[in-house]
This record gives structure tokens, sequence and C-alpha cells, in this order.
């Protein structure tokens, strides 16, 4: 029988203490902080998010209609999709949603952008490497296809390797009105568009048999707007807006570092029968799309 590399490991593997560790090094948070943080499968997105986004509109502005495989299409969403949801209370319960994250298939696997920028040594020790660094005569595309075979047949890396990019609901990225009272875009879903727009390009390419030459800086793009849907405004080379401020991110969605690690906290103390806060929800719902799971105290 043939193993699928994409396939969720065993619950023993997913609870390694390095494994843990390394998750909350790729998150930035304290690594006594008493959460079990664990990566997210290909096939657990799947699950969670089974339908995809192929196109990076959200409305049809002759229709006012949400385009059809977009980002607001209720039926890649669910049917309680809106664009102009109202944001949650911060500690009144959330009330069941007909909404589900959607994802984006990559056209070419990453390696998880949070694991090499802020848990490289970690994740190359699972590998037997001293570094995930380019060395010898590779082209950066070559280097990190063999940094994707290594470490999907790996016992603890399957799960870094970046195959299926969860989408937010739309409930938590809304479309805003404009000084002219037109609907417009957001920071969040500007991402998501720059992000399918480059993963079509790349599957274009691919289709059409090119090159590495001509692959190589597509894919250090997607990366980069990969890791900048993470984490833009906490890296030191943030994109600004016209106005210079800095675009947000996932992570600010939740309030920054800080709120991420008390989140995780509560979120790891959280009983599992009781309904989750606004606050609570968010959090959970972004650290699915950051490509993690919260699964318990470490001492549990």
């Amino acid at each position: 029988m043939t193993v699928d590399p994409t396939s969720a490991t065993t619950a023993e593997t997913r609870s390694s203490p390095a494994l843990v560790r390394l998750c909350q090094l790729a998150l930035r948070l304290p690594v006594a902080s008493g959460a079990s943080v664990g990566p997210v499968s290909a096939e657990r997105v799947r699950q969670r998010a089974p339908n995809t986004v192929t196109k990076p509109e959200t409305l049809d502005f002759r229709t006012m209609l949400p385009e059809r495989g977009g980002l607001f299409d209720p039926r890649v969403f669910g049917a309680g999709t809106v664009i102009d949801a109202p944001p949650l209370e911060p500690d009144a319960p959330v009330k069941p949603r007909k909404t589900a994250c959607a994802r984006v298939s990559l056209a070419i696997p990453l390696v998880h952008p949070l694991v090499r920028e802020h848990a490289r040594a970690e994740a190359a020790a699972l590998i037997g490497l001293d570094t995930l660094a380019l060395g010898g005569r590779r082209s950066q595309l070559e280097h990190e296809r063999a940094l994707v075979r290594a470490l999907a047949a790996s016992k603890l890396g399957a799960d870094l390797v970046l195959r299926e990019l969860p989408v937010l609901p739309p409930e938590l990225r809304p479309l805003q009105r404009d000084d002219e009272d037109r609907w417009a875009t957001t920071p969040l879903n500007r991402w998501y568009q720059r992000i399918i727009t480059r993963n079509a390009r790349i599957e274009r390419l691919i289709e059409s048999h090119a090159e590495d030459a001509q692959l190589e800086p597509e894919y250090g793009e997607l990366a980069s707007l990969v890791h900048r849907l993470y984490e833009n405004d906490e890296m030191l080379d943030g994109e600004r807006d016209m106005d210079g401020r800095l675009l947000p991110s996932l992570r600010s969605l939740c309030g920054g570092t800080a709120e991420l690690h008390r989140a995780a906290l509560d979120l790891a103390r959280h009983p599992a029968e009781t309904p989750l806060s606004g606050r609570l929800h968010i959090a959970e719902v972004v650290m699915f799309t950051l490509g993690f799971e919260v699964r318990g105290t470490v001492e549990g």
C-alpha cells in the first residue's frame, strides 16, 4: 500500500515534545507557555475546508453579487455567507455559523513560512541537517523541493509542508464601504487575492512545462505572499499602504503576539463542551488558517 505523504501523522507523533516546541517557536509563543500546539495536516485542512477558492474576485461590481468561485461565494463558504458581517463581541458566546473555511490548493508545496522564519534550526534537525539555508550548487527552487521531500518523508516533519492554504470565512474579513459609499476590499482579502493570482500563474507555467528559471521567481513570490498574509505587520520589511501604515495580517486579527499567546493558553484550558467566546473563536480560526491548532496543555 502506498503511503500518502500528505496524510496526518499519528496522535503520538503529533504530540511529540520536539514538534510541540517547534510549533510554539514558529508561532512565537513562549516555549514554556503551557499550550500544546501542533501543525494542521493537509488532510485536516481538506476536512475542515472542503471547498476551494478558484478566483481572486470578491464581488461582480456590475451585479453586486459574489463572484462564482471567489472569496465571498456562498457555494464555497456556505449559505450563511455575508459581505459585511459585524465584529464579534469578544466576551459573548459565539452562535454556530453556517459558514466554513475554504482553501487554496497550492500549485507547489511550500516549507511552512513561519517554520522557516522562526524555527529553522529545529526543522532542520528533524531531517538531519544543520540548517535549512541554501547551500551547494542548487537553485533556490531545487533546494526547496529537496527540503519538501525530506520533511514529507520524516516522522515529524510531514505536516510542516504547506500544500493546502486555509482561507478565513468571509465574516472574519468583511468588505468595507469606501469614502464614496461603495464596497471596497480590505488588506486581508487583498493578501488572498494576490496569493490566488500568483498560484494560478504557477499552475499555468507548470501546465506549459516551463523551465525552473521561469518558475523560481514566481515560487519565491508565492512563499513571500503567504508569509506576509501570516505576519506582515510584524515583519521588519512589512508592506505598507499609501499612508505608510503596515498592512495588517492574520496575526493582527488576534491582536498580535501577546494576545495570540493569551488566547492559545485559554484555548488549551477551555472545556470542550463550552461554546467559545468571540475572542477565542477568532483565535481558533486564525490559528487554523496559520496552519496550527491547540491540542490541550503540555502537561496533558
